[in-house]
């Protein structure tokens, strides 16, 4: 009991440096001849909460410009203007109907969205291609070495034929 006086006062002295008095204090501990309080489990068990189906991650969407035929030989090739402006692939591959690429729509869009999955393979989501001749006819043509390193809409000295 002397132990439960000492414990009691300890704490409400503390209490009473708080702003509490002694009695609240030693309210909190049993004494020798109390039970202690037990508490009962009333609630169920949260079960599990239903899930949320799982999006699929959204797909990337790029703004694609048509750039003027570059001058130079890969590697080092440039242009000074960009031609058009498609605000996603769906609106550049609807460009197909009047301009249809040679090497066949599905290998072409296999590359432009290829490109643009791939941040290596564009510059903060922009992709430069030209429609230009190739061996086989007239095609869209995506260069990696035009769209790894240089955000050409950003160049001052790049002509754009639309609104930016």
């Amino acid at each position: 009991m002397a132990y439960s006086l000492l414990k009691a006062a300890t704490l409400g002295g503390t209490a009473a440096a708080a702003g509490g008095g002694i009695a609240a204090g030693a309210s909190m501990f049993p004494s020798a001849g109390q039970k202690a309080v037990k508490y009962e489990k009333t609630s169920s068990p949260i079960r599990d909460e239903a899930k949320v189906p799982e999006l699929p991650p959204a797909k990337p969407i790029c703004t694609i410009y048509e750039i003027e035929a570059p001058t130079g030989q890969k590697g080092s090739r440039t242009f000074n203007r960009l031609l058009k402006k498609f605000k996603d692939q769906e609106t550049f591959f609807e460009e197909f109907g009047s301009r249809v690429p040679s090497l066949g729509i599905e290998k072409t869009k296999e590359e432009i969205n290829g490109a643009c999955e791939s941040e290596n393979k564009n510059i903060n989501g922009n992709i430069y291609v030209w429609y230009g001749s190739v061996s086989s006819g007239q095609t869209w043509i995506y260069a990696s070495d035009l769209n790894g390193t240089t955000d050409w809409v950003n160049e001052d000295r790049i002509t754009k034929d639309f609104p930016v």
